[in-house]
């Protein structure tokens, strides 16, 4: 869908990649984070530097391109099925996936893009 991107301090714009992680360099002794995808962005998040400290995030969309193919594909199949049937109630449900991806994304906004504080797994050398 849509990339997301990382602003810190409100000038700063770095790009995110799925499932790969970005180093973004702060040394300002108070730094803001939030994350937008040109349209929504999330919470922001005040940082205090500390030297040496690194803080982890995990970036995520409500609706990633996995849960829009999904909702095309059920939309597409209950709507061959309701010309095959001619059932009206299938037509109806074809069109609650559409609905609720329009709700998520127009109507409610704040929560389509969610920053949460991660914790990575420390690996133990034996």
């Amino acid at each position: 869908m849509l990339p997301l991107r990382a602003v810190i301090n409100g000038t700063g714009i770095f790009q995110l990649k799925e499932k790969e992680p970005t180093l973004i360099n702060c040394t300002a002794a108070e730094t803001t984070l939030a994350v937008t995808n040109g349209f929504h962005s999330s919470k922001k998040i005040k940082l205090k530097y500390q030297p040496g400290c690194t803080y982890f995030f995990l970036a995520n969309a409500v609706i990633d391109n996995v849960g829009m193919l999904t909702a095309a594909g059920i939309t597409l199949c209950l709507f061959i099925a309701y010309i095959i049937s001619g059932l009206k109630l299938l037509l109806l449900l074809a069109n609650l996936p559409l609905l609720a991806l329009l709700y998520i994304f127009f109507i409610s906004p704040k929560n389509s893009i969610v920053l949460k504080n991660w914790v990575p797994e420390k690996k133990i050398n034996h």
